[in-house]
């Protein structure tokens, strides 16, 4: 089990009654097109989407992220979404 260093020993002293903070992130939802995949035909959805592969068509994602990934990938010219 890991020990404190010094520096988190002396604030532990100096607050004896002080509790560690955890941090905690939620989880975003993401759906992943692989850079092998090929979509013709609109993608639409209520999750953000990250792209490697190729989309042949429509993707209206409004409200969401959507991240385009590596070198292979390709998306039509409009995508209302958070790019």
């Amino acid at each position: 089990m890991p020990q404190p260093s010094d520096s988190q020993k002396s604030q532990l002293s100096s607050h004896p009654n002080a509790t560690p903070v955890k941090t905690v992130s939620v989880p975003v939802e993401q759906a992943t097109i692989g850079r092998s995949l090929v979509i013709k035909g609109e993608v639409t959805g209520t999750e953000s989407l990250h792209i490697d592969g190729r989309i042949e068509g429509a993707v209206n994602l409004a409200g969401h992220r959507v991240t385009i990934g590596g070198t292979v990938a390709s998306l039509p010219t409009s995508v209302p979404a958070k790019l």
